[in-house]
Parts: C-alpha cells; sequence; structure tokens
C-alpha cells in the first residue's frame, strides 16, 4: 500500500479506461501479500528480498491462471496432493500410485500413528470423489534412479 501511494500508481491505474476493474486487481494483489494463500505461502519460505518477491509473485501467478481457466468452464484436470485436496469436492478422481509403500505411504521407522495418518490422507483421496474413483497403479515403476521394479497392488 505505501508504495502503490507513494509512486501514484493507484492514480495511474484508476485514471485508465479500465480502471475500476484494474484497481480491484490491484486491490486483490496488496490483501494476498497481507496473508498469501497456504500453498503460495510455502513457496517462499527461507527465502529473503527479491528472491521472496519472486516467489511470491509466481504462486500468485499459478492462482490467477488456474483460477481463470475455471471462470472459463469447459472440461479441466486438476492435479494436486492428497493434502491440497481436503474439503474439495470432484465429479472424477484418479489417483495413482496405489501399490505398497507407496499410497498409503511407508517409510522406515515410522510410528503406528504416522501409518494411520497416511491411511487418514488416502482416505481424504478417495471421498473427494462425486461420481467416479479410478485408483491406479504402475506394473512396473522406477524409484531413485533404479531400473524398472515389479510393483504390488496396495
Amino acid at each position: 500500500e505505501e508504495i502503490i501511494k507513494s509512486t501514484g500508481y493507484g492514480t495511474l491505474v484508476q485514471d485508465a479506461d479500465d480502471g475500476a476493474e484494474r484497481w480491484v486487481f490491484v486491490q486483490e494483489l496488496v490483501n494476498l501479500a497481507k496473508e498469501p494463500p497456504q500453498d503460495v505461502d510455502e513457496t517462499m519460505q527461507d527465502r529473503l528480498g527479491l528472491e521472496a518477491l519472486g516467489a511470491f509473485l509466481e504462486g500468485i501467478s499459478l492462482l490467477t491462471n488456474a483460477e481463470s481457466r475455471e471462470e472459463e468452464g469447459g472440461d479441466t484436470a486438476k492435479l494436486m496432493t492428497l493434502h491440497a485436496s481436503k474439503g474439495l469436492e470432484f465429479n472424477t478422481v484418479f489417483i495413482g500410485g496405489i501399490e505398497d509403500g507407496l499410497i498409503p505411504f511407508v517409510r522406515n521407522g515410522d510410528s503406528e500413528d504416522d501409518q494411520d495418518e497416511e491411511v487418514r490422507l488416502f482416505y481424504v483421496g478417495i471421498t473427494r470423489a462425486k461420481r467416479k474413483l479410478f485408483l491406479c497403479h504402475a506394473r512396473e515403476r522406477r524409484r531413485f534412479g533404479q531400473g524398472p521394479q515389479a510393483t504390488k497392488r496396495s
């Protein structure tokens, strides 16, 4: 807000032909800068100065592109983590990687509580589907630079 006032940018935007519409976008950007969404905020962690600003603007750009595609309508696919899907619903959901140790994810040394959380997270994923749910697995998978390995369905 301080930069907008000191540079006169607000007046410049509002005096344009479509100034009222553009000013709404400027105000939304200021609001996002004050309290960025969690997925944008994660990209800025441990960054300072111009690097943090670049990460913030990149994150906002990605959010804006996703929102504008939603407004256009039509069929779209959204790729997201199981964590990010919490609270959302979709007509059709595809979950890939339904293989032993991958979903639900198993780490060496995990406690029983950690494994229970992974199962709950998988439950979140499958309950996002309103009409159709596709659980997918690979016959072979390459992980960590190793050659193809046969997989076992979860």
